[in-house]
């Protein structure tokens, strides 16, 4: 992650709160190299420095009360904690299209 310019990254869950750990000794400059898609994330805060999309289930109890505060806004979708990837179309379409909202970014064209 500090080699590449430019890295989207994607977690789910508690990989919100472990990516911020991992990215714990990052100075701004790395961080700023960063993007994230969150999908049901878990975790006390947004990554210090990093921006992204942010994607809550309308019954995603778990990421509505352990999910950070702070960062991107959620975009509210309708599904549970597990269901983003898995059972329902219109949730997965969701997360690509977060994803697909990045390419720019990564292509280093935003």
């Amino acid at each position: 992650l500090r080699k590449p310019p430019r890295s989207l990254l994607l977690v789910g869950s508690c990989g919100l709160s472990l990516l911020d750990a991992l990215i714990a000794p990052f100075d701004d400059a790395q961080r700023v190299r960063l993007r994230i898609v969150a999908y049901g994330g878990v975790g006390p805060r947004w990554p210090r420095g990093v921006e992204g999309a942010q994607l809550r289930g309308r019954r995603d109890r778990i990421a509505g009360w352990f999910g950070p505060n702070d960062g991107p806004p959620p975009r509210i979708i309708e599904c549970g904690h597990m269901d983003y990837l898995d059972k329902h179309v219109a949730a997965r379409d969701a997360v690509l299209d977060a994803v697909r909202a990045q390419w720019p970014w990564l292509r280093g064209e935003a």
